[in-house]
């Protein structure tokens, strides 16, 4: 009886331990300090944005 008990219990640390692994792994691979896209980018990106906005020509149906 002992032996089983001591089993779960080794069963349950390991399960423990894989879920723990798996949520560093997640937390790891979704880190958001890594930002592909530079705020200098990102102002020319708006820039061109807002040009097209202002030059933009509706078509015209006859």
């Amino acid at each position: 009886m002992m032996d089983t008990a001591r089993a779960r219990c080794a069963m349950s640390a390991a399960g423990l331990i894989l879920v723990a692994g798996m949520a560093l792994g997640l937390l790891v691979g979704c880190s958001t300090d890594e930002n592909p896209v530079s705020p200098q980018k990102m102002q020319e990106i708006r820039q061109k944005e807002a040009e097209e906005r202002a030059n933009f020509q509706p078509p015209s149906n006859q």
